[in-house]
């Protein structure tokens, strides 16, 4: 039977508009985010900075921010307040607003806290550094100007990402119409519309994780060649360059191999031995030397960013009285809440719970379903999504290993985001998406639109809910304060209204138009896969 075509051949154009779409809609959440509103981004923009400058690399603890950033960080409004709007910090008119080097170029004082960001690879930081050497002027140019540059190259980075989601879909789905609902979803997660608005490294993570994952169905559907191994490894390695989290999946890549391979467990392993093996040797030849840099150095695999000088007491305080029982409810609480309904830094302001809650059993049942049901175009349909899933349940298992002391010395639960999990959203959107192909029956052409409808209305309302919440004034009415809200937003953005008119128009209208091309993808035969 005919296969489903691989790569970018015949690709359809509603995977282009969605394309556009997304890149507008995180073009808008840029103006309603002003800077500085994303977890450590004042951090990412200075360790940018420091490789601009030739700063490539410092221990532990000896990274103090720039003092400009931290004055520009100081004049923005804070998070996790009531209100914003007071007289502290009234939106400074753009013509006022200095650049980074002008507010300051010497080190912060030594009492403050470093920048943890030297504990991450340099790739992220290197390839932003020389994205800034591209824009005229950049040094000279106002603070806020010179963050929406460098959160413009997250939302590059993050352009590519539905249309690999779309083509590992159609591999593994053998469906046009459920690759393309799987390519819509990372759009109804609040902290994807945020990674690809902000300074951050987990841009580039989740353009490779998600790379990464196209190439592991293309092996999962029975690609056995050299040239998918090396890229393969090459994608690893940029994960490996840019993040700690690559080095959870060695085993996913290997069980990639065995599930993409036919016959009994002995023919599977030498099957898989030698494009495993060409694959986790690119990767970490390319990619490993930094860890192995960071052993040699400071004898850990990953040292702490902040240094010796500061330890967890010294960081989060010591509170007494930590159960592992608050601890396994603190994380589940915070696990559940932060999925599709954490809008601010990192909690407030928030979605209503009970939503919250309906979404993540939804997504939950969803996923296992699909698991159950399993990838049809894949060697071994059922062990394909667990594949893909795995580095889910490992990125969880890191998080929580990472976290625990620290909760037992402050009680506190740092470090639950998911954010972090991203890069292996694949392995979530997939299975969910064939669960919603399969019920929708004949009907299955409409569930893209379907999809599509769901996600605009919650992705712009996380968006007004948040200018409404967070910036919009307490008197007057919930229409008062979604505008005196978005007022407030587009003051400190750094160009006038009429950008986020413009992006937002392009945002609808492409929506509008994605959904009339999305309403005429063929309704796909089951196709059997092509074993190479």
């Amino acid at each position: 039977m005919p296969t489903a075509p691989d790569g970018l051949r015949g690709v359809p154009v509603a995977v282009w508009l969605l394309v556009l779409m997304q890149t507008a809609w995180l073009l808008c959440v840029g103006v309603v985010y002003p800077s500085f509103q994303s977890p450590d981004e004042a951090a990412h923009l200075d360790y940018v900075l420091a490789h601009r400058h030739g700063e490539w690399l410092s221990d532990p603890g000896e990274r103090l921010l720039q003092s400009g950033v931290l004055n520009a960080f100081g004049s923005v409004p804070p998070t996790h307040s009531e209100r914003h709007q007071s007289d502290a910090h009234r939106p400074v008119p753009r013509a006022e607003r200095k650049s980074f080097d002008e507010l300051g170029t010497a080190p912060a004082p030594p009492k403050s806290l470093p920048n943890q960001m030297v504990q991450h690879p340099p790739l992220y930081y290197g390839l932003a550094a020389g994205w800034t050497r591209l824009i005229p002027g950049f040094s000279d140019l106002r603070f806020d100007v010179q963050v929406f540059w460098v959160r413009l190259l997250s939302t590059l980075l993050l352009a590519p990402v539905p249309l690999l989601l779309f083509v590992a879909g159609r591999r593994l789905l053998q469906s046009d119409s459920a690759a393309l609902g799987a390519a819509m979803l990372p759009l109804a997660i609040p902290s994807y519309l945020r990674t690809g608005s902000s300074v951050n490294n987990d841009a580039l993570l989740v353009l490779a994780g998600t790379g990464l994952a196209l190439l592991l169905a293309k092996v999962l559907a029975g690609d056995r060649r050299t040239r998918t191994a090396v890229l393969v490894g090459l994608t690893w390695a940029a994960m490996l360059l840019t993040k700690g989290l690559a080095l959870l999946l060695p085993p996913v890549i290997v069980g990639a191999y065995l599930a993409g391979s036919g016959g009994g467990l002995l023919r599977r392993v030498r099957s898989a031995l030698v494009p495993s093996l060409v694959a986790g040797g690119t990767g970490a030849v390319l990619g490993g030397w930094w860890w192995v840099r960071n052993v040699a150095l400071y004898g850990k695999v990953q040292p702490r960013g902040y240094g010796d000088a500061w330890p967890v007491e010294r960081i989060y305080g010591v509170r007494h009285g930590a159960t592992n029982g608050e601890f396994l409810h603190g994380v589940g609480i915070r696990l559940v809440k932060r999925s599709f309904g954490s809008l601010g830094l990192i909690d407030g302001p928030a979605l209503p719970f009970a939503l919250v809650v309906t979404l993540f059993v939804l997504l939950a049942l969803a996923v296992l379903c699909g698991l159950v049901l399993g990838l049809p175009g894949a060697v071994s349909p059922r062990t394909a999504g667990l594949v893909l899933l795995a580095p889910v349940g490992l990125c969880l298992l890191l998080i929580l290993v990472q976290i625990h002391p620290i909760y037992w010395q402050s009680r506190l639960f740092p470090g639950i985001q998911l954010r972090y999990f991203l890069p292996f959203i694949a392995g979530l959107v997939l299975p969910a998406a064939l669960v919603l192909h399969r019920l929708s029956g004949r009907f299955s052409r409409w569930v893209p639109v379907a999809v599509l409808v769901g996600v605009t209305a919650y992705a712009w309302g996380v968006m007004l809910w948040y200018a409404s919440e967070e910036f919009g004034s307490a008197r007057g009415g919930a229409g008062n304060a979604l505008g005196t809200g978005l007022d407030y937003a587009l003051a400190w953005a750094p160009w006038p209204a009429a950008y986020a008119v413009v992006c937002a128009s392009v945002g609808l209208g492409s929506a509008v138009l994605l959904a009339a091309a999305a309403a005429r993808l063929p309704r796909a035969e089951r196709q059997e896969p092509a074993v190479t």
